[in-house]
């Protein structure tokens, strides 16, 4: 006797659920609205401090949310 699996037509090709993807695009953007939002407040000379220009906050803000 032979033991056949029968997988379903629609099954997700990972688990990683569509709610799961949504959860971390969402959560992504809002890490990178807060580090958007922290860097803004610094002023041209601390944001030289750390080695950034103002022109580099929104790039920044996706890096480290990974977007």
């Amino acid at each position: 006797m032979s033991s056949t699996t029968i997988t379903p037509v629609f099954a997700p090709r990972h688990s990683d659920g569509v709610l799961n993807r949504l959860r971390r695009t969402i959560r992504a953007r809002f890490v990178a609205q807060r580090t958007r939002a922290a860097l803004l407040k610094l002023t041209p000379r601390e944001l030289e401090d750390v080695g950034l220009a103002p022109s580099d906050i929104d790039r920044v803000a996706r890096r480290v949310a990974g977007i």
